[in-house]
């Protein structure tokens, strides 16, 4: 038998309606959810974050949880064999919570085993109303992953015994990998047999950043964007919830209205509440005007505004696993109240992009384009979509942009990309496209292979031009055979004429004039 060493903080708590930060917004998948934190608090929690960053994360995601949401917190180490559960009630008390293990360890020793950490925090989830669980865990050491016996034991146990339960009980496990130590092997391992995902987090300075990417996994929200600190909110708004970052704790956010009306922090009406960490801001704005909106004092790239609204921008993307060298169809469009919009009467009003960040940071950009293709949600209407295949393993970052001159939607998602044959583990969710070099491609003719040599534009869009114009381009071509050819089909006609006795009566007066109606006769016997 091993020795578990686990030291349980706090545990299941209600996120608040009115907190530190103000309130909750409206959450976005319309499910409530309750998510665990199994937080390493050893000595090497402090060599990664030695400004505790990880713990004003956890409140990062606390202030953006929706009010019918919950969260947990357990703190886990070497330090003892006893779980000492507290239930806090709702409110302010999930932020005493992660206060109270927000404190700089004195533990030497860097491993910890997370082992009675996630089999007490899968037993507080068990099954009730709440249709989507979920366990982070934040560990920062990789002592228990390596070659050492009792280790391996650990190891052992946790794949053996408790992922199972996790799958059976439909719990998703996220890992965030903090610093440079941990075994990421073994923390994506764990992850994606359960559905959830590895967030390497080498630097603890964008531990605000991964939290905000976990949220947008878990909740799906609808999002805002934002271009030099403007946005645009329009009549289907309902409320906005602000996720602003600032460069110094004495920084002053100002929120201006359509109206000219500026709002800040202890400077605002009812209707907004505001929030505020050392390094970011959130602030809720209840019933917001319609019109352009700005922001000063704030200008990060990485700054959110999650909304409750009646329009949606929906996709088939999911954060999900595929196989690496494989074709992912990447589509978009837009839902009213449940409702799909038909996006033919968009394609020349609406600008739909793609943004995919790789596992090596580099962005790319994609275009979608309309198509008369169906999704999930609808069997007419078309989409904007396009493919896009992803060749290296690791977490992919997608971020969907629909833009009109009134009406901005963005949409974030996670994609695992994994290799074709994982021996051994078990790959849920896996995208259901075939390897493009699987699929069967029919041979070009020469004609067409000509024409594509005539121009310099994206071969692929000037096939999806032939198909779409072909019944023109046919009709045309057999106009300009006729015009060449007149001389001879015109003398031809006249010798059949020739040949042929015509009625003198028009043929059109046949069949136009009204039918004689027959006289009627007397009966004679």
């Amino acid at each position: 038998m091993y020795l578990v060493y686990c030291f349980t903080i706090a545990l299941l708590v209600l996120s608040p309606c009115s907190s530190v930060f103000g309130g909750s917004h409206s959450e976005g998948g319309g499910s409530a959810d309750a998510v665990i934190f199994a937080v390493e608090t050893s000595g090497a929690l402090t060599k990664a974050d030695p400004q505790g960053l990880i713990f004003h994360a956890l409140k990062l995601y606390a202030g953006l949880a929706g009010k019918d949401d919950s969260i947990g917190i357990i703190a886990f180490n070497k330090k003892g064999t006893s779980v000492i559960k507290k239930k806090t009630p709702a409110g302010p008390a999930i932020y005493t919570a992660i206060d109270s293990i927000a404190k700089p360890s004195s533990d030497n020793n860097t491993a910890s085993n997370p082992y009675t950490a996630l089999k007490d925090a899968l037993t507080e989830l068990t099954p009730d109303n709440t249709s989507r669980r979920t366990v982070v865990l934040i560990s920062a050491s990789g002592a228990y992953a390596q070659a050492a016996e009792e280790d391996q034991k650990i190891r052992a146990a946790i794949l053996d015994e408790l992922i199972p339960l996790y799958k059976d009980k439909e719990v998703r496990l996220f890992t965030v990998s903090l610093g440079t130590e941990p075994d990421e092997d073994f923390l994506l391992e764990l992850s994606k047999n359960t559905g959830g995902f590895n967030y390497p987090c080498p630097n603890a300075a964008s531990l605000n950043t991964t939290f905000a990417s976990i949220y947008e996994t878990i909740k799906s929200p609808d999002i805002l964007p934002m271009q030099t600190g403007r946005f645009i909110v329009d009549e289907s708004i309902d409320s906005l919830t602000l996720l602003l970052f600032k460069s110094a704790q004495n920084t002053k956010i100002i929120l201006q209205g359509p109206d000219g009306v500026k709002y800040s922090a202890g400077k605002s009406p009812a209707n907004i509440s505001w929030g505020q960490s050392f390094n970011f801001d959130i602030v809720n704005v209840a019933a917001p005007l319609s019109g352009v909106w700005s922001i000063t004092g704030s200008t990060a790239s990485d700054n959110r505004i999650y909304i409750s609204t009646h329009l949606k921008l929906l996709s088939s993307v999911q954060s999900s696993y595929m196989q690496v060298n494989t074709k992912k169809k990447v589509d978009a469009w837009l839902e009213l109240d449940g409702h799909t919009i038909d996006m033919r009467e968009l394609t020349n009003t609406l600008g739909v992009r793609a943004a995919i960040t790789g596992p090596d940071g580099v962005t790319v950009n994609v275009k979608l384009d309309f198509t008369e293709d169906t999704h999930g949600s609808s069997t007419e209407g078309g989409i904007f979509g396009d493919y896009f295949t992803p060749k290296a393993m690791g977490l992919y970052k997608f971020s969907l942009s629909a833009k009109s001159k009134t009406i901005e939607r963005k949409k974030s998602f996670v994609v695992g990309v994994v290799e074709k044959q994982d021996t051994g583990i078990e790959q849920p969710h896996l995208d259901g496209q075939e390897p493009i070099e699987e699929v069967a491609v029919k041979k070009p003719s020469k004609i067409l292979l000509w024409l594509k040599k005539m121009v310099t534009h994206d071969p692929s869009a000037l096939d999806k031009a032939l198909v779409r114009f072909l019944p023109i381009n046919l009709v045309l071509f057999s106009s300009v055979l006729l015009y060449i050819n007149r001389a001879k089909i015109m003398a031809r006609g006249k010798r059949m004429a020739a040949n042929v006795k015509l009625p003198k009566m028009n043929i059109f007066t046949k069949y136009l004039r009204r039918p004689e109606r027959p006289q009627e006769t007397d009966d004679q016997d």
